[in-house]
């Protein structure tokens, strides 16, 4: 399946795609080729900019959901929102993505409300192109409102192998409330070393465990909560854990 509320390709590798929005409910998708449902999708140099993917009830087999995707220009304000208790999303999730390292997967928001979640989710996600000039994966927001994660949940990330281009997670944020499960989830703020500015916000009375927690510089624990990290935690140089009164 290939679901695409907007699409930008022209002969120049111009064009942008904006303020596009998909919304699936109630239904099957399964894996067909190169398989993914986005909000926006742009093919050469334009930007992703406001597009949005809505799930309700769904399971969603073998494919991903990005909210904006720009293969060379800049993923900014993209959304995904997940709800349902009887959603299944077995594939990655994205909240803006940067293909090739000509741009950024800025400012983007992955939101998880209810369901199942088995594949990667990122709040943003650069280039990890071999070729890339730059990339960047910042101001990302991942919410974490219910539902029960399975796997890795990146606030940004980035992950050029070329060695002149500079890279960068900062400033992205990863919010958790409600009933949420991250028994089997690690999360990470940014999976960049010397990343800065990366913050875990844990709601009020949340008590659970979470497997791991990576690579932030500052977590807050609202009034009431309390975790158990089962696998190790490995903070920023220099993190900051703030207690509730």
């Amino acid at each position: 399946s290939f679901v695409a509320g907007g699409t930008a390709r022209d002969a120049n590798g111009n064009g942008n795609a904006t303020n596009n929005k998909v919304t699936i409910s109630d239904s099957e998708v399964y894996k067909t080729g190169d398989t993914g449902v986005w909000g926006g999708i742009v093919h050469g140099s334009g930007d992703a900019v406001e597009n949005e993917v809505i799930v309700n009830d769904t399971f969603i087999n073998k494919v991903y959901i990005v909210g904006g995707h720009s293969s060379y220009g800049d993923a900014t304000d993209n959304k995904v929102t997940i709800n349902g208790e009887s959603t299944v999303v077995d594939g990655e999730v994205f909240g803006g993505r940067e293909q090739y390292g000509e741009g950024t997967a800025n400012n983007n928001i992955v939101t998880i409300n209810a369901g199942t979640i088995k594949g990667v989710v990122y709040g943003g996600a650069g280039s990890e192109s071999a070729s890339a000039k730059t990339t960047a994966s910042d101001g990302n927001i991942v919410n974490l409102n219910g539902g029960t994660i399975e796997n890795m949940v990146y606030g940004g990330h980035t992950g050029s192998r070329s060695k002149d281009a500079p890279i960068g997670t900062t400033n992205n944020t990863v919010n958790i409330s409600g009933e949420t499960v991250l028994t089997n989830a690690s999360l990470i703020g940014g999976n960049v070393a010397d990343s800065v500015g990366n913050t875990l916000n844990i709601g009020e009375d949340w008590k659970k465990s979470i497997k791991s927690v990576q690579k932030f510089n500052t977590v807050n624990f609202a009034k009431g909560s309390a975790v158990t990290v089962t696998n190790g935690m490995s903070l920023g140089t220099g993190a900051t854990i703030n207690l509730a009164d």
